[in-house]
C-alpha cells in the first residue's frame, strides 16, 4: 500500500487539508444506517452554528487525472448537513490511490 503524506483512516488533532467541500461532489456508495435522533440532535447543533468535527474523504483520480471524492463515514454529520441545505461540509480530504477505491467498489468504482 502507498503511503501518502496525509493518508489516514482515523480522525487526528491534525487540521492540514480541512476543506469546505461541497456537498454536491461527494460520493458516498453505501446506504447509510441512522439513528434519528442523533441526526436531529446534529440538525439542531447545525442551526445554532456550532462546528463538527470534519468528516473524511477519500480523494482519488481516474487515469485521465480527474478528481473523485468518496466518504465512507461521517454518515450522521452528513445526513444532519445535507437535511439543513448546507452547501458544503467540512471535511479532511486524504489522497489514496485509485485502487483503493476500486477494491471498495469493485466494478462500480468510477477511479
Amino acid at each position: 500500500m502507498t503511503t501518502l503524506p496525509n493518508s489516514s483512516v482515523f480522525q487526528s488533532e491534525r487540521t492540514d487539508n480541512i476543506h469546505d467541500v461541497p456537498m454536491r461532489v461527494i460520493n458516498r456508495p453505501f446506504p447509510p444506517e441512522l439513528d434519528e435522533v442523533k441526526v436531529e440532535k446534529f440538525i439542531q447543533d447545525y442551526q445554532k452554528g456550532d462546528v463538527f468535527t470534519p468528516i473524511e474523504i477519500w480523494r482519488a483520480k481516474n487515469d485521465q487525472g480527474q478528481s473523485y471524492y468518496f466518504s465512507f463515514g461521517g454518515c450522521h454529520r452528513f445526513e444532519a448537513a445535507k437535511r439543513t441545505s448546507k452547501e458544503t461540509i467540512r471535511a479532511r480530504i486524504v489522497d489514496v490511490p485509485s485502487t483503493t477505491i476500486r477494491a471498495h467498489l469493485g466494478s462500480s468504482s468510477p477511479v
